[in-house]
């Protein structure tokens, strides 16, 4: 694949080359300044943000150029990773919405009881 100033990374990819390549990954990592990218190797088990060899699906290239060898897509990329995970959280009504619930089920017993 190649990446130039401007495109939008579409997939995880390792990459070959780089000349002044720098992606913003702000969607992915939260960091607000663009990384600089590496395609030398890296050693051992690296955490997502200091991965400077790899570029990653919904991230952006803010300058320079680069060639890239895909290594995931759609589900199976670190953002396919993240949307997975939010997918198995099981999420619990918030303080408002027992409160309408038991509201509800107060005026829904009272709306039986009454004699109209």
């Amino acid at each position: 694949m190649v990446l130039g100033e401007g495109d939008a990374v579409g997939v995880d990819a390792r990459l070959i080359t780089a000349t002044s390549l720098r992606i913003s990954e702000a969607s992915l990592t939260g960091e607000s300044e663009a990384v600089i990218k590496d395609p030398s190797m890296l050693d051992g088990e690296v955490p997502l943000g200091d991965r400077l060899n790899m570029v990653f699906k919904g991230t952006g290239v803010v300058q320079g150029v680069g060639r890239a060898v895909v290594t995931g897509m759609a589900m199976d990329t670190e953002g396919g990773a993240i949307a997975g995970m939010l997918e198995q959280t099981e999420s619990e009504p918030t303080p408002l919405q027992v409160e309408i619930a038991a509201s509800a089920s107060c005026w829904a017993s009272r709306s039986l009881s009454s004699p109209w």
